[in-house]
């Protein structure tokens, strides 16, 4: 199969590594699986991510919430570890919030991106391709950069916490949102009241200047 070719069926291959990677864009999927990578369409998700979470002890994304908020949805007890590329690289390039994840490619493994293909599937088929490789390099610049701890006692784990909070949503109290609507429409009416009086007023003034204009003319 062509590596840019979309698969639009998912048909389960065993065995699963115990270290694989999925990738994420708006339409694409990429899985790598040992040597072997293939795109499908995001529409497969929920199938991709059902039969590889129970059978996975490591997962390389590039979205962990997105992986997270799956598995609280499923209400999946699984014991995997799940490792963010992107999160990792804006620790390493200085906080930023997002690095182009064909940056992350061309700076850390030195794999390039043709300037003149815009396609992210092609993106994600070499971050599946490489990896393994690419796992190994930001393992390497986190331990050099003294940037492990702060990976994966902090910044990590807060992905986690981020998705159970996107997945739960808010509990709205209802009676305090209502006083604070009742609160604020005192305060907008009794604006508009000023503002009727202070127009009033004006008007009342232009009216006099107008006259004593015309009457001095």
């Amino acid at each position: 199969m062509n590596k840019l070719d979309v698969e639009s069926d998912f048909k389960p291959e065993l065995p699963i590594e115990k270290e694989i990677s999925l990738f994420f864009s708006n339409r694409f999927i990429s899985f790598a699986n040992g040597d072997e990578v293939k795109l499908y369409d995001s529409s497969l998700e929920k199938d991709i991510l059902s039969f590889v979470l129970p059978r996975s002890k490591h997962i390389v994304s590039n979205d962990a919430k997105r992986i997270y908020r799956f598995r609280f949805s499923e209400n999946l007890n699984v014991d995997v570890t799940i490792d963010d590329i992107n999160i990792a690289s804006s620790l390493i390039f200085g906080g930023k919030k997002r690095v182009s994840e064909a940056n992350i490619l061309s700076e850390l493994i030195k794999v390039g991106h043709p300037v003149n293909i815009r396609d992210n599937k092609y993106t994600i088929s070499l971050l599946g391709k490489n990896s393994s490789n690419l796992w190994h390099a930001i393992n390497e610049k986190l331990e050099q950069l003294s940037l492990s701890n702060l990976y994966e006692q902090l910044e990590l784990p807060l992905a986690e916490v981020l998705a159970l909070m996107e997945y739960n949503g808010i509990l709205v109290d209802a009676d305090v949102l209502e006083s604070i609507r009742n609160e604020f429409t005192k305060k907008i009416e009794a604006i508009v009241d000023k503002c009727k009086v202070y127009t009033k007023e004006i008007i009342s003034i232009l009216r006099n200047n107008s006259r004593r204009y015309c009457l001095k003319n």
